[in-house]
């Protein structure tokens, strides 16, 4: 019995390291083709598994006070994003990577809601700016017979031996979208009232 736990975890070693050798291989092209790939097969949670530790707790960072808040918008945000049986306590402890899952998940559902499908991605070029890679890609994505092509540009930072992305411009964007929303709908404090 211990000579075959012991082939098993050799082997179990073995297939670890030559992942890792292999992910630590993988160029940002690589990372970024394998990324638009799982978003096509397993949905934008996939998301997730490519952005960079940093940019995930950003993104929580930025998203959190909104869900969090007082504003009338708050809690309508926070049962859309993470089920009805969402609760202030529940967001506030979910980690970074849970968070953002949530968020991507009620993506996904608007997506399938509106058939809308991630087409082709073709990377045109790069261009380094210090240890981040920018990569110029043309996308396409349609809802039924109706398909659009747009240029994008994904970011890439390296993260233990492989890439990450970064958040994009079009995710900031959303966040402050969405803090303004939850500004306008908070309501007033008795000493504005007054005014």
């Amino acid at each position: 019995m211990n000579n075959h736990l012991a082939c098993l975890l050799l082997v179990l070693v073995s297939a670890l390291g030559f992942q890792v050798r292999a992910f630590a291989s993988e160029t940002p092209e690589q990372v970024a083709e394998a990324y638009i790939n799982a978003i096509r097969t397993d949905g934008l949670a996939a998301v997730t598994d490519y952005m960079h530790p940093d940019e995930l707790e950003r993104f929580r960072g930025m998203l959190l006070p909104v869900l969090t808040g007082d504003s009338a918008a708050a809690d309508p945000l926070r049962k859309a994003f993470f089920g009805e049986a969402a609760t202030l306590a529940s967001v506030q402890a979910l980690d970074a990577k849970a968070f953002m899952q949530g968020f991507m998940g009620f993506a996904q559902n608007q997506m399938k809601a509106m058939d809308v499908s991630i087409g082709q991605s073709q990377t045109l070029g790069s261009v380094r700016e210090g240890d981040v890679v920018h990569l110029v890609t043309r996308n396409t994505a349609g809802a039924g017979p109706v398909q659009l092509t747009q240029m994008e540009v994904i970011s890439l930072k390296p993260y233990q031996g492989t890439w990450r992305l970064l958040l994009s411009g079009k995710m900031e964007g959303l966040a402050q979208a969405l803090s303004a929303q939850a500004a306008a709908s908070r309501p007033a404090k008795p000493d504005e009232k007054r005014r």
